[in-house]
């Protein structure tokens, strides 16, 4: 019978470290450098993703500066992805849904805020208010370069299903001086 116990106990520890996700730190540190690289007509935004599950699906650049990816797999979290190629930035946006990915929006937002600290370690916490409703999440700006990463939490919120999102953008009139 302790036989039988220890070989349970292994078995589930063994699942429980196997049922971790994978870090994507690094991921998310090199889609950033990637839209840092951009020129202005976005012209590299196919390769950011070229390497990742779901990436085949890529449309093109719309008459409203906009493409996407349904879905994509980055790691072990699902999320879609909105490119933006506008006049004054080029923009990219990692949107993770609480469901998809089998965690409540705030675990989701724990989850992803160690995943881009480990990106971004000068990650600071803001909150902006929008018609009234008060959004919070985490910031970094590289002022020497015009380039932002921001994590919003959306919840409760009527337009977006729960949500985190990763935005990175580059300011295209930004001159480095």
């Amino acid at each position: 019978m302790k036989r039988v116990f220890i070989l349970l106990l292994s078995v589930i520890m063994i699942l429980s470290v196997g049922c971790e996700r994978k870090s994507i730190g690094t991921n998310l540190k090199t889609v950033g450098d990637k839209v840092l690289e951009s020129d202005s007509d976005f012209s590299n935004y196919k390769e950011i993703f070229s390497d990742y599950q779901g990436a085949k699906e890529i449309t093109e650049f719309d008459k409203n500066v906009t493409a996407e990816i349904p879905v994509i797999i980055i790691g072990d979290y699902f999320c879609s992805v909105f490119f933006i190629n506008n006049r004054t930035i080029n923009s990219l946006s990692l949107v993770f849904y609480s469901e998809d990915n089998d965690l409540t929006v705030d675990e989701l937002e724990e989850k992803l805020v160690q995943e881009l600290k480990k990106a971004y370690p000068k990650l600071e916490h803001y909150e902006e208010i929008i018609k009234g409703k008060v959004y919070e999440g985490e910031q970094f700006s590289d002022t020497e370069n015009g380039f932002s990463v921001v994590l919003t939490k959306y919840i409760d919120d009527s337009f977006y299903d729960d949500n985190i999102t990763i935005t990175y953008s580059k300011d295209k009139l930004f001159k480095n001086k």
